[in-house]
């Protein structure tokens, strides 16, 4: 059971070590398919990338020159060297898509549990939020008596602007089946400022 796993990520490493073969540090930025891998394979491909660099520089440099001194090899890893510095930003950017990811499938998932019951008990829909992250903010006492959408959203803004988490029962009539201006500002917004989940 644990040598597909290993062997999953021996062939992952090596189709990333073939990319990196023909990538600068600036378009992996920009390869999406990275952001489905973790970040500790990403590190164990980019070590090994590095290290066969370096034992590939180190022949050119004694075959073209016995003699070169070790600046001089500096000199020609220069553009290694910063891939590597550029690793951290590489890692941001990774972990920025993967938090995407995360925060689209959270929204699809709270909209398709109020499609499929829209008036169910609003336990269901406070669970399903504090399954994903726990809350950054404590739970709002502002009462939320017109159970209207528009006043949903008027009670969810003001409420974020108190640094509080709206009801859940505003939350459940934002949910609801019908058609809304503005619903998904105001659930990027929860995710934001009340679970700290920012895409």
């Amino acid at each position: 059971g644990e040598q597909k796993p290993r062997s999953e990520s021996y062939k992952r490493r090596k189709v990333i070590e073939a990319r990196l073969e023909e990538l600068d540090a600036e378009s992996l930025l920009e390869n999406e398919a990275l952001a489905d891998m973790s970040e500790e394979e990403i590190t164990d491909a980019i070590v090994e990338y590095v290290q066969l660099k370096k034992k590939k520089q180190k022949k050119v440099v004694k075959k073209d020159n016995p003699q070169a001194a070790s600046p001089t090899k500096e000199k020609s890893l220069s553009a290694l060297d910063l891939f590597v510095m550029e690793n951290d930003a590489a890692q941001k950017e990774l972990q920025r898509q993967r938090s995407e990811k995360s925060r689209k499938a959270y929204l699809t998932r709270i909209e398709k549990h109020a499609s499929s019951s829209p008036r169910k008990s609003t336990t269901t829909t406070k669970q399903a939020m504090e399954k994903v992250v726990p809350s950054k903010l404590g739970s709002s006492k502002i009462p939320f008596a017109d159970k209207t959408p528009q006043a949903a959203i008027e009670h969810i803004e003001f409420c974020l602007a108190q640094n509080q988490l709206p009801t859940v029962e505003s939350v459940d009539v934002l949910l609801g089946p019908q058609r809304l201006s503005g619903r998904k500002q105001i659930l990027l917004r929860i995710l934001a400022d009340g679970f700290g989940l920012r895409g």
